[in-house]
């Protein structure tokens, strides 16, 4: 199935680190922002998750990125949600 797929390959791609695939580096997402306060962050994440589907994933275009704040006994964390679909042409 092709929605199966492109699920797969985005996540591949939006949990892998970019410049840990040996034959190609770019490949990933960018874990510097990590480090920076959340606002900025979150837009950096953002920003890379569009750049990284059009390279990426073409079958793919994204619809929004949103963050949802996730708290629990260790620690508070701040997850992307990825909302998108498949374009027309790959129906």
């Amino acid at each position: 199935d092709v929605i199966e797929d492109v699920c797969l390959c985005l996540t591949t791609l939006f949990t892998t680190r970019k410049y840990s695939v040996p034959l190609d580096r770019d490949f990933g997402l960018e874990m510097d922002a990590l480090d920076e306060p959340s606002p900025r962050a979150m837009a950096l994440i953002r920003s890379a998750i569009y750049s990284a589907a059009d390279k990426y994933e073409p079958r793919a275009e994204i619809i929004s990125v949103a963050f949802q704040a996730i708290s629990d006994a260790e620690d508070d964390k701040v997850v992307p949600v990825i909302s998108w679909k498949l374009k027309e042409e790959y129906l």
